[in-house]
């Protein structure tokens, strides 16, 4: 017998939050939705997780992507490092640290990061296609 779902055996001793809402996995929701494009839906989500996990590597990415999308390159750069601090790297992760960093005006800074996804993740074309296509600006 499950009761998980069930309403009378929820923890009542806290507010319901987004989080809350969005099942079991609020990770994979807040991910879903950021690749949907619903930023303003996601942020609140990746961040409910910082509340409980402080220093969560892939709540942190997600809040870097949202920053980065809506513009804001420094803020996007800060949390991207704090989710290498947290996580360690990944392609993923080195490339839109990149790219947050190019679009920052940062190419000294932006072409490391490339080449440090290269050296660490040779196997992924991520480091490679973004290297290049910083070379033909």
């Amino acid at each position: 017998m499950s009761h998980g779902g069930s309403a009378a055996f929820q923890d009542r001793s806290r507010p319901p939050t987004h989080a809350d809402s969005l099942g079991a996995d609020p990770l994979a929701a807040a991910i879903d939705l950021l690749q949907q494009g619903r930023l303003q839906e996601a942020a609140p989500v990746f961040q409910q997780i910082l509340r409980q996990q402080p220093g969560h590597g892939k709540a942190l990415h997600g809040l870097g992507l949202i920053a980065q999308r809506l513009g804001m390159h420094d803020r996007a750069i800060r949390l991207l490092h704090r989710a290498l601090q947290s996580d360690g790297d990944s392609a993923e992760l080195l490339n839109d640290l990149g790219r947050s960093l190019v679009a920052d005006h940062q190419i000294a800074s932006a072409r490391r990061c490339f080449q440090r996804c290269i050296d660490r993740f040779p196997s992924s074309h991520l480091g490679y296609v973004s290297l290049a296509c910083l070379e033909h600006r």
